[in-house]
Parts: C-alpha cells; sequence; structure tokens
C-alpha cells in the first residue's frame, strides 16, 4: 500500500492529474510463515468467502488489472498475499483520488522464487530448521527472523501523458515477523504523536500520509 501511494502521488505532484494504472511488482520475499498465519489462513479459507478486489471501495468504477500489469515488462507471477494487498490499495486509491478510476495490479518476479530458493538452501536449514508442523504460537527459528528480508517495486502511470513514477523498498528482516513488527511499532508511535492525517476507516498510507510514514521508515532502526 505504502510504496504503491507514493507511486501515485509522485505521478500527481505535477498538478495534472493522477495516474491511470498503479502496479506493484515483488522481486524477494525471503521468510517464512508463522504457525499462527497458517491457522488464521486456513480459517478464513474455510469459514469466509474470497475477498474480491474493490471489496474495501464500495462504490468505485471497477477497472481491470490488464493496463497495470503492462507497467512491468518481465515475466509476472501471482503473488501469495494480493488478495489481501489488492484491495487495501485500491480503498487508498479510491479515497485518495476519489472519482478516478486506477487500474492496480500486484505480482511476483521470478526472481522472487529464486531467491527465496536460495534462502531455504541455507545450511542452518539442517541444523537448526523450522519446525515441519509449525502450530499457533510457534514460528521461525532466530536466525530466519534475521537473516530474511524483501525487494519491492511500484510504478505508477498516468495514460494521458505516459508520465511514470517508480519507487522501490529495500528491508532488512523476516517480512511477517521481523520488519513488520518494526513498522507496525512505528506507525503506532507515529499516530500517537501526530494524529491521524485522514480521519475515518482508513489504511496505514492515508492515516499518516504515504510520504510521512515513508520518512518515519527511513529513520527507524537506522533506517534498515
Amino acid at each position: 500500500d505504502l510504496v504503491s501511494m507514493l507511486a501515485a502521488e509522485e505521478v500527481a505532484a505535477d498538478g495534472h492529474g493522477p495516474p491511470t494504472e498503479v502496479a506493484v511488482l515483488w522481486t524477494k520475499g525471503n521468510g517464512l510463515a508463522s504457525g499462527g498465519t497458517i491457522a488464521s489462513g486456513m480459517y478464513a479459507s474455510t469459514h469466509h468467502p474470497p475477498s474480491g478486489p474493490y471489496d474495501l471501495a464500495p462504490g468505485a468504477e471497477e477497472v481491470s488489472e490488464a493496463q497495470a500489469l503492462t507497467l512491468f515488462k518481465q515475466v509476472q507471477l501471482p503473488y501469495m498475499m494480493s488478495s489481501i494487498d489488492i484491495p487495501v490499495i485500491h480503498r487508498s486509491m479510491t479515497m485518495h483520488f476519489p472519482g478516478v478510476e486506477i487500474s492496480v495490479s500486484e505480482s511476483a518476479s521470478p526472481s522472487f522464487f529464486t531467491n527465496l530458493a536460495a534462502f531455504m538452501a541455507d545450511p542452518r536449514m539442517l541444523t537448526d530448521p523450522p519446525s515441519a508442523n509449525l502450530q499457533p504460537g510457534e514460528g521461525p527459528p532466530e536466525w530466519m527472523l534475521v537473516e530474511g528480508s524483501f525487494t519491492t517495486e511500484a510504478r505508477a502511470r498516468r495514460s494521458a501523458d505516459g508520465r511514470v513514477a517508480t519507487i522501490k523498498l529495500d528491508a532488512a528482516g523476516d517480512p511477517g515477523y521481523q520488519a513488520c513488527a518494526k513498522f507496525s511499532v512505528e506507525f503506532a508511535l507515529g499516530l500517537a504523536r501526530m494524529g491521524p492525517a485522514t480521519p475515518g476507516y482508513v489504511t496505514a498510507s492515508l492515516a499518516l500520509g504515504p510520504t510521512k510514514l515513508r520518512e518515519i521508515l527511513e529513520k527507524a532502526d537506522g533506517g534498515v
């Protein structure tokens, strides 16, 4: 959500209008799910219908992801969290640019899976492996939390004049439990200190404003 909003704002910054396409591409995601995440995912899949891309943006004009996918020319593969992320991105775009039709996509590059395979081939998978049957309350071993990392890139484009903006995020630490924990705490502290930039039922990037949230995260823990 953050990288997509930063790219979208960069396109709109010249005053000639918001983007019409926004795409996110994950190139690295080295980490492992916890037992709690697996259990909650299983429960959701068996007790709730799948969410649609516009479930968090009621009233928005639905647009195909086809145009957004053209922002990246390389091979794009399904990303496992897109069903969760894309509704959030659509809500941010709809609230920030009301009435504008914006095509949104999120996918993974082949390098995402190549990097993950190399990460899982670490010799410590033999000496200190994660549990083969993770239960709620159990997670990856310490070395995986520390050595994990992720990289994602967002691109936004305005079709009227072809203006494109790109934002890239590199982060250290397991994506779900090390990096996410830092992000969540820094976000909460920022919200407590400065209050919401946008009131109501908003996304993380809109609650503080994407630029302010980026500044907070870049300063945290030496920017790592």
